[in-house]
Protein backbone atom coordinates (compact mmCIF):
# COMPACT_ATOMS: atom_id res chain seq x y z
CA UNK A 1 0.00 0.00 0.00
CA UNK A 2 1.50 3.40 -1.07
CA UNK A 3 1.21 6.53 1.15
CA UNK A 4 -1.22 9.11 -0.54
CA UNK A 5 -0.13 11.41 -3.14
CA UNK A 6 0.48 15.09 -1.73
CA UNK A 7 -0.76 18.58 -3.66
CA UNK A 8 -0.23 22.02 -3.07
CA UNK A 9 -3.28 24.15 -4.25
CA UNK A 10 -2.88 27.94 -4.63
CA UNK A 11 -6.44 29.68 -2.93
CA UNK A 12 -6.68 33.12 -3.76
CA UNK A 13 -9.76 33.93 -0.87
CA UNK A 14 -11.60 32.29 2.32
CA UNK A 15 -14.05 30.60 -0.30
CA UNK A 16 -12.17 29.44 -2.04
CA UNK A 17 -9.72 27.84 0.61
CA UNK A 18 -12.65 26.31 2.12
CA UNK A 19 -13.55 24.07 -1.29
CA UNK A 20 -10.01 22.64 -1.02
CA UNK A 21 -10.05 19.18 0.37
CA UNK A 22 -8.25 15.69 0.68
CA UNK A 23 -9.41 12.56 -0.10
CA UNK A 24 -7.95 9.55 0.44
CA UNK A 25 -5.94 9.41 -2.45
CA UNK A 26 -4.92 12.50 -2.08
CA UNK A 27 -3.41 15.12 0.65
CA UNK A 28 -4.37 18.50 -0.78
CA UNK A 29 -2.47 22.00 1.25
CA UNK A 30 -4.27 24.98 0.39
CA UNK A 31 -1.57 27.47 -0.23
CA UNK A 32 -2.47 31.52 0.71
CA UNK A 33 -0.44 34.08 0.35
CA UNK A 34 -0.26 37.12 2.53
CA UNK A 35 1.62 40.11 3.22
CA UNK A 36 3.90 38.89 5.55
CA UNK A 37 3.77 34.75 5.55
CA UNK A 38 2.37 31.99 3.08
CA UNK A 39 -0.03 29.72 4.80
CA UNK A 40 0.21 26.44 4.16
CA UNK A 41 -2.65 24.32 5.36
CA UNK A 42 -3.86 20.70 5.01
CA UNK A 43 -6.31 18.36 6.83
CA UNK A 44 -7.36 14.99 6.31
CA UNK A 45 -10.25 14.75 8.15
CA UNK A 46 -12.92 11.83 6.90
CA UNK A 47 -10.34 10.14 5.26
CA UNK A 48 -8.23 7.00 5.72
CA UNK A 49 -4.88 8.39 7.13
CA UNK A 50 -3.29 10.09 10.19
CA UNK A 51 -0.19 11.13 10.35
CA UNK A 52 2.74 9.17 12.47
CA UNK A 53 4.43 10.51 15.27
CA UNK A 54 7.46 10.59 14.59
CA UNK A 55 6.36 12.64 11.06
CA UNK A 56 4.67 14.81 12.97
CA UNK A 57 7.68 15.45 15.10
CA UNK A 58 10.16 15.64 12.26
CA UNK A 59 7.88 18.21 10.78
CA UNK A 60 7.75 20.79 13.95
CA UNK A 61 11.21 20.22 14.32
CA UNK A 62 11.68 21.29 10.54
CA UNK A 63 9.70 24.34 11.16
CA UNK A 64 11.70 25.98 13.73
CA UNK A 65 13.58 28.47 12.44
CA UNK A 66 11.85 28.28 9.39
CA UNK A 67 8.61 29.39 10.09
CA UNK A 68 6.25 31.82 11.75
CA UNK A 69 3.82 29.13 13.53
CA UNK A 70 3.72 25.32 12.78
CA UNK A 71 1.11 22.96 14.49
CA UNK A 72 -1.08 20.55 13.67
CA UNK A 73 -2.31 16.88 15.15
CA UNK A 74 -2.96 13.34 13.42
CA UNK A 75 -5.24 14.97 11.21
CA UNK A 76 -3.94 18.17 9.87
CA UNK A 77 -1.09 20.91 9.58
CA UNK A 78 -1.10 24.53 9.80
CA UNK A 79 2.64 26.12 8.78
CA UNK A 80 3.09 29.94 8.46
CA UNK A 81 5.70 29.94 6.49
CA UNK A 82 8.18 32.77 5.49
CA UNK A 83 7.75 33.52 1.26
CA UNK A 84 11.97 32.80 1.56
CA UNK A 85 11.21 29.15 3.12
CA UNK A 86 8.26 28.47 1.22
CA UNK A 87 9.53 26.05 -1.59
CA UNK A 88 11.61 24.77 0.50
CA UNK A 89 8.90 23.73 3.21
CA UNK A 90 6.39 22.14 0.25
CA UNK A 91 9.91 19.99 -0.95
CA UNK A 92 10.18 18.90 2.49
CA UNK A 93 6.55 18.11 2.89
CA UNK A 94 6.68 16.28 -0.23
CA UNK A 95 9.57 14.35 0.82
CA UNK A 96 8.49 13.23 4.12
CA UNK A 97 4.40 12.85 3.48
CA UNK A 98 5.71 10.65 0.61
CA UNK A 99 7.31 8.04 2.91
CA UNK A 100 4.96 5.31 4.13
CA UNK A 101 6.32 5.22 7.44
CA UNK A 102 5.23 8.76 7.85
CA UNK A 103 1.61 7.48 8.02
CA UNK A 104 -0.99 5.30 9.40
CA UNK A 105 -3.91 3.89 7.59
CA UNK A 106 -7.27 2.65 9.24
CA UNK A 107 -8.14 -1.02 9.49
CA UNK A 108 -11.19 -2.13 9.39
CA UNK A 109 -10.63 -5.76 10.61
CA UNK A 110 -8.40 -4.06 14.12
CA UNK A 111 -10.58 -0.82 14.14
CA UNK A 112 -7.88 1.55 14.25
CA UNK A 113 -5.08 3.05 12.60
CA UNK A 114 -1.67 0.87 11.96
CA UNK A 115 1.48 1.68 10.29
CA UNK A 116 1.31 0.72 6.33
CA UNK A 117 3.82 -1.43 7.24
CA UNK A 118 1.76 -3.92 9.47
CA UNK A 119 -1.07 -3.79 6.98
CA UNK A 120 1.24 -4.50 4.20
CA UNK A 121 2.69 -7.74 6.32
CA UNK A 122 -0.56 -9.16 6.39
CA UNK A 123 -1.37 -8.94 3.10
Amino acid sequence: MNSPAIEFVPVHTWPNFYDVRSSSEVIRFRVLERSKFILLDGDWFRTRWELAPSARDTIFSRCEGRAFRCGGGVTFLVIHASPESVVEMKDFLVRILSDPASWLHWNRDRLRFVPLQVLEAAA
